[in-house]
């Protein structure tokens, strides 16, 4: 992500959506789409910030046909930071996706 919701490469972004709808379609899987803000601004700030990250991922892949009840949006802060660069070309300004566990589902 560079400035608030907009994602570096919307091409790239767009691939990798395409991607992992297309898995989600064959496979009965739910995920968990957790958004992240690097260390700038201050938690009033960034985990809005970072909620609105995964709710953006999260709504492209329901605009990919992908059901939202299969899908789990959380917002972090700079807490699991992965690298030591800040600014707009921060690796921490990312979405991860993980595994929803049993009895998570919306």
């Amino acid at each position: 992500f560079s400035e608030g919701t907009a994602v570096a490469n919307q091409s790239e972004t767009n691939a990798a959506l395409d991607a992992l709808a297309g898995l989600m379609r064959r496979a009965d899987a739910a995920i968990r789409i957790i958004g992240y803000t690097d260390e700038r601004g201050t938690n009033e700030r960034n985990l809005p910030l970072a909620q609105a990250r995964a709710d953006r991922i999260a709504a492209e892949l329901a605009s990919r046909g992908i059901d939202p009840a299969r899908i789990v949006a959380i917002g972090r802060t700079s807490i699991l930071d992965i690298s030591p660069r800040s600014g707009a070309s921060s690796p921490n300004r990312r979405v991860t996706f993980e595994p929803v566990y049993v009895g998570e589902r919306p």
